[in-house]
């Protein structure tokens, strides 16, 4: 029960890493629809999810889930949930 309020944390802090990419980028390409808004969201989730894994593993992480692979795995989830409800109100704001 006490790995619950640390997996939100995590979750905030990833969904707003990840909003702060996606909403920057759509500034400097000047992107201002709906449509718009969710690629730009999941264009970033899926930069996010790339540089942990490839940072992992370019660490020389083995891929095995108990030697860190299942961290990475769970920050990888709190990033697409976090994502996911920041995309949810970023995109319904209008």
């Amino acid at each position: 029960m006490r790995a619950l309020p640390a997996f939100l944390i995590m979750t905030l802090i990833e969904g707003a890493l990840v909003f702060a990419v996606a909403w920057i980028g759509t500034r400097v390409l000047g992107l201002t629809g709906r449509a718009d808004r969710i690629r730009a969201m999941a264009v970033a989730w899926a930069g996010s999810a790339s540089l942990l894994l490839g940072g992992y593993l370019l660490a020389g992480g083995s891929g095995a889930l108990m030697e860190g692979m299942g961290l990475v795995l769970t920050l990888c989830v709190a990033s697409a949930i976090g994502s996911l409800v920041t995309a949810i109100l970023w995109v319904t704001r209008e």
